[in-house]
C-alpha cells in the first residue's frame, strides 16, 4: 500500500497528472515478482525452505566459516512414511508431512533454517556449535510431536528419526561430506529404533 499512497500524495499536493493507477499496476507487479521468488525458494506442500536452498545456504555458510562461525546441521526422517501413505492414503501422508514441517518451524529459532530436504527427509541449519544444544532441540521436536500425537484423533502417530553433526572444517572437506556423515548417523538412530522398539 506504500507505492499508492505516496503516489495519491504526489499526485493531490504536486502534480495533477493521474499517478495513482500506474502505482497500483507497479505494486501488483512487485507483489508478483515477491510471491515468484516465494516459490522459487520454498517447497510446495509444506511451505518450508526446498532443497535448493538451503544446500545454496549451507555452502555459503561453509565458505564463510571463518567469518560467519560454527553451526549444526540435523537431518531428520519420519519414520514409516510409506506406511502411512500406503495405509491411509497420500492426504493423510500429506498431512502428517505439513504438521511435523509445522513442529520443526516452532521448535527452532527464527534465525535456524528448516528445509523439506525430498520426501519425508528435513534439513534443519543451526546457528550454534554446542551438542548439548542442538540435543535439547531434538529432545524438544520430540516432546511437541507428542503432544500432537495425543491430541489429534487419528490411526498412526507421528514419529522420526534424527542424526546431527556440528560442522568443522577439519573434519568436513565440503557439504557433502558433511551430509553423508549426519545422514548415516540418522540412519544408525533408525536402525536402532527398529531393532529395539520402544
Amino acid at each position: 500500500t506504500v507505492i499508492p499512497i505516496i503516489a495519491l500524495l504526489i499526485q493531490v499536493y504536486f502534480f495533477q497528472g493521474p499517478l495513482l493507477w500506474p502505482a497500483v499496476a507497479l505494486t501488483v507487479i512487485f507483489i508478483f515478482i515477491f510471491l515468484q521468488a516465494q516459490n522459487d525458494t520454498r517447497d510446495y506442500l509444506t511451505g518450508l525452505l526446498n532443497r535448493q536452498q538451503i544446500d545454496d545456504i549451507i555452502h555459503v555458510r561453509i565458505r564463510d566459516f571463518q567469518k560467519r562461525g560454527v553451526f549444526s546441521l540435523i537431518i531428520l526422517d519420519m519414520d514409516e512414511f510409506k506406511f502411512i501413505n500406503d495405509t491411509y492414503g497420500h492426504n493423510q501422508g500429506d498431512e502428517a508431512l505439513i504438521q511435523l514441517s509445522s513442529v520443526l518451524s516452532s521448535s527452532v529459532k527464527s534465525s535456524d533454517k528448516v528445509a523439506r530436504f525430498g520426501g519425508d527427509e528435513f534439513l534443519i541449519l543451526l546457528d550454534t556449535g554446542d551438542p548439548v544444544e542442538v540435543e535439547k532441540i531434538i529432545e524438544r521436536i520430540q516432546k511437541k510431536i507428542d503432544l500432537v500425537n495425543d491430541k489429534d484423533d487419528k490411526l498412526y502417530n507421528i514419529a522420526f528419526s534424527a542424526g546431527f553433526a556440528v560442522y568443522c572444517p577439519s573434519k568436513y572437506s565440503d557439504f557433502i561430506s558433511l551430509f553423508n556423515d549426519v545422514d548415516q548417523k540418522m540412519y544408525d538412530v533408525k536402525k536402532r529404533k527398529k531393532k529395539d522398539p520402544i
